[in-house]
């Protein structure tokens, strides 16, 4: 009876040191590439306007954002990031976002993408760190995007972080425009 309590004692710890030993490697692998926040389109949070316009569809199989139907119009979200590897943080952080803008650089449809920061005191000091502009790229199909923050490095202790997003849709012939979701990764 003691060797069978033993043994399961043994095999007890030696599964705690394998779980913690997963644990330690994950925080430690993450590295120059590694995606460090993500946020599908449809977790972003869209303004009273939009919200007012009804224009706005979203997909819960697929999460992302769209015109729910031809009409000209604008959308406005706002997703706000957290800082879920604080300590992975390191060097010029890299905006992604992926969008589908159908007439590539006509202008009928369009994405931008912003990335803001104000301080957490009372002073109110922010600055646009990334902007992406769907128009600036031809591609008519499902793209994603890179773009280097002008931060070199996210700092959360004094700093809020949100990206804003604007799809416009000016006139409809064959115009798509889908918003998919954002990332910053260590670049």
């Amino acid at each position: 009876m003691r060797k069978k309590v033993m043994l399961r004692s043994k095999l007890s710890i030696l599964v705690f040191l394998y779980t913690l030993s997963l644990a330690t490697d994950s925080v430690a692998s993450i590295g120059a590439t590694t995606r460090l926040w993500s946020m599908v389109g449809s977790g972003c949070v869209p303004d009273s306007g939009t919200l007012a316009s009804g224009q706005l569809g979203n997909t819960a199989v697929y999460g992302y954002l769209y015109f729910a139907n031809t009409l000209p119009g604008t959308l406005r979200f706002t997703c706000p990031i957290q800082n879920a590897y604080p300590s992975a943080i390191t060097g010029t952080p890299t905006l992604d976002i992926t969008y589908l803008d159908g007439d590539g650089t006509r202008g009928n449809c369009r994405v931008q993408v912003y990335v803001f920061r104000t301080s957490t005191n009372s002073s109110g000091a922010g600055a646009q760190l990334a902007y992406i502009d769907s128009n600036f790229y031809s591609s008519t199909t499902r793209t994603e995007v890179s773009h280097q923050l002008s931060a070199s490095v996210m700092d959360f202790e004094n700093y809020y972080y949100w990206v804003y997003v604007q799809m416009d849709q000016i006139d409809n012939p064959g115009c798509t425009t889908q918003f998919f979701g954002v990332s910053i990764k260590n670049s």
